[in-house]
């Protein structure tokens, strides 16, 4: 267990992910940094940075693998519809079921998830953060 899958937008915010990469992607850290996403489609950061997705949510199997998963917040999360706090009326309820069943199966399995900015208001917004203490 030692992938870190890093999920990414359009739009992420490439420097929330840029210094938490550098740090684990170090060879002597043991971790490997991988990327993922709704699909594999390629996205572009706020900082217009074109990034290759390793992964993508629906054809990947090699949870066994993984240590964490990260979501890196960005504009992505708001402009994909995905927090309901936004615009409730254009909330896009499949793609958000669809992350969250994601997102369950690493907890089922005691493995970490993190979020940073936008990414912790989708968990905020979906009830993870609800028993935090």
């Amino acid at each position: 267990m030692n992938n870190i899958l890093f999920f990414i937008l359009d739009g992420y915010a490439d420097w929330e992910s840029g210094f938490a990469s550098a740090k684990l992607n170090k060879p002597d850290e043991g971790y490997a940094v991988h990327t993922i996403s709704v699909s594999k489609a390629p996205v572009i950061s706020q900082g217009n940075f074109f990034t290759n997705i390793d992964y993508s949510i629906d054809t990947f199997e090699d949870f066994g693998s993984c240590a964490a998963l990260l979501l890196i917040g960005g504009t992505g999360w708001g402009t994909e519809h995905l927090i309901k706090g936004y615009d409730l009326s254009l909330y896009n309820s499949s793609l958000s079921k669809k992350i969250t069943t994601f997102i369950n199966y690493f907890l089922e399995n005691k493995i970490l998830v993190g979020a940073i900015c936008d990414g912790a208001t989708f968990m905020a917004d979906n009830g993870y953060l609800d028993n935090i203490l």
